[in-house]
């Protein structure tokens, strides 16, 4: 008699944790856990009886469970996406800038009329195509501000001006001395 007393418990906890589990698509957390919860349990009394578990519960519990956390991070992903998005493109546009700067060196201060210059002149052509190859992406393509001696302009004057990034709200400025940051668009 105590032998079927624990199958009909062993039973009864892995038909309500089938039950939790097909509730718990539609309230997920709490009712995935007590799933898992009682679908363990029932396992474990099945296995000590030398039975067959029943783990339905236990893989619908899990599964919410699982879909329920995934669900939480796509909200942060989105968030992370445009900001890595800004670093990669303020990357680039130093990489534009040393470039520049390597090639003032070589004339003396003088920067290029304009990037394209750079290609024409096979000056790391290279580097510059690569930097450039990529313009679907916000903030990869940046427009090229100044056109004078580097070496006569303040540290604070814009070279490169990126396309919108983060969110369309900030463009990358990269300055005459080699710094850069983002700033809000002041444009509607």
């Amino acid at each position: 008699m105590d032998e079927s007393a624990d199958r009909s418990r062993q039973s009864t906890l892995a038909r309500w944790s089938l039950g939790l589990g097909i509730c718990s698509i539609f309230v997920p957390f709490l009712l995935s856990l007590l799933a898992i919860i009682l679908g363990h349990m029932g396992s474990r009394r099945a296995r000590k009886q030398g039975q067959k578990p029943r783990r339905a519960g236990l893989v619908i519990g899990y599964s919410t469970l699982a879909m329920w956390v995934g669900s939480l991070f796509i909200p942060v992903y989105g968030m992370v996406t445009p900001k890595s998005l800004a670093i990669k493109s303020l990357a680039h546009g130093r990489q534009i800038y040393l470039v520049l700067r390597n090639y003032a060196e070589d004339h003396n201060g003088q920067l290029p009329e304009s990037l394209d210059d750079l290609i024409d002149r096979n000056f790391r052509a290279e580097s510059l195509a690569l930097l450039q190859s990529h313009p679907h992406v916000d903030g990869d393509t940046f427009n090229y501000v100044a056109r004078e001696n580097l070496n006569d302009l303040p540290p604070k004057t814009p070279i490169l001006v990126s396309q919108p990034v983060w969110k369309g709200t900030k463009k990358i400025v990269i300055y005459a001395d080699g710094s850069s940051e983002m700033l809000e668009i002041d444009e509607p």
